[in-house]
């Protein structure tokens, strides 16, 4: 039996203001300094209804997901005042391309509610089935909720992130080890490696879709998404012309439309411009006009919705923007001060 002095005994039977706030101090330094030994006295305290204590679990994820939250916002408007200020193009970019709109968003809101429940899901369905679908998930619950703590790492600029994840992963292996009494190689595989092949797999079978459930989920990141849309559509613009050279190489015409170029693109560029819904971002049109002339065209599905340009290329393999008269495009790099612009005209997200 733990002490009642204990950092989670003392959390679970706190009560007033002050009192909550100094358990709610101790918990967060315990699971950061001596996470092994949290969980043990975790899984030894007792006395308290185990309502109470998943009560007090979900408060304590809920204050440190709500001080992320908040932290998060503090970042945007830190990292959009200071992108001006970044040495590196590419970062400076995507700095700027952050969206204070997400503030506005119920799902920026929801956000750690919405965090708890998917973590809980996936690494409920990693325990199940490792260790059998009759063991309780009363100590996911658990794991799920105190791994908050890892959240106050978001207070460090730019690297907050990387420790917070880092340190959360850390939680969940060695909470799931201590309250199930697991090898470390058990704990690793249902903890760590089995949701993260689910999360892998679901994104996978959503394919390019999953940007739209990232800008409902992180809405502050719409116009990185919106980027890579860019980029995806700079690309296949780019892999339809290759190919229909090739198409010409080995037959001597180009081909008469997309559909007899599929065997010289590869599979996802494939995929992704024949699909319907167009979930990519952009709509690929080729029109064969000569016999020795040909035009390919991307634009987005929605302008400034799912992509912000309009690429043209033809026979010569120039990629021009906006049309034949447009600039040429001949890197990505070409591509910055027209993101940037973008992100700053009226209506930017």
């Amino acid at each position: 039996m733990s002490s009642l002095n204990s950092p989670i005994a003392a959390w679970e039977r706190a009560g007033g203001f002050s009192q909550n706030l100094r358990s709610l101090v101790a918990v967060v330094a315990a699971l950061l300094l001596r996470p092994a030994v949290f969980f043990r006295d975790l899984k030894s305290s007792g006395g308290l209804p185990v309502r109470r204590r998943v009560i007090r679990a979900v408060i304590f994820a809920l204050i440190l997901g709500y001080l992320k939250l908040a932290l998060d916002t503090a970042n945007i408007v830190w990292l959009k005042h200071f992108s001006s200020q970044i040495a590196f193009p590419e970062l400076r970019t995507q700095m700027s391309l952050l969206s204070l709109t997400a503030l506005r968003s119920p799902f920026f809101i929801l956000r750690p509610v919405l965090a708890l429940g998917l973590t809980f899901l996936f690494v409920s369905a990693g325990v199940k089935m490792i260790l059998g679908f009759d063991k309780s998930v009363y100590p996911v619950i658990f794991v799920v909720c105190y791994k908050s703590a890892a959240d106050l790492f978001y207070a460090l600029p730019l690297a907050g992130g990387l420790f917070a994840s880092v340190w959360a992963m850390a939680l969940v292996l060695v909470g799931v080890r201590e309250l199930y009494g697991l090898a470390v190689w058990r704990a690793i595989m249902s903890a760590v490696v089995l949701p993260f092949i689910f999360v892998f797999f679901l994104a996978l079978s959503v394919g390019p879709s999953v940007n739209r459930a990232l800008v409902r989920f992180y809405p502050e990141l719409r116009g990185q998404v919106l980027k890579l849309n860019d980029l995806t559509g700079y690309m296949y613009t780019l892999a339809i012309v290759n190919a229909a050279k090739t198409y010409k190489q080995e037959l001597g015409f180009y081909p008469a439309n997309l559909d007899v170029l599929k065997k010289y693109m590869p599979r996802s560029v494939v995929d992704d411009v024949a699909d319907s819904d167009n979930t990519s971002g952009y709509v690929y049109t080729y029109e064969k006009r000569q016999d020795d002339h040909f035009e390919v065209m991307a634009h987005p599905a929605r302008m400034n919705v799912s992509g912000r340009f309009v690429f043209y290329s033809d026979e010569k393999g120039l990629l021009h923007l906006g049309g034949p008269a447009g600039p040429v495009i001949q890197g990505t790099q070409d591509l910055e001060p027209y993101w940037i612009q973008a992100g700053q005209a009226p209506g930017a997200p």
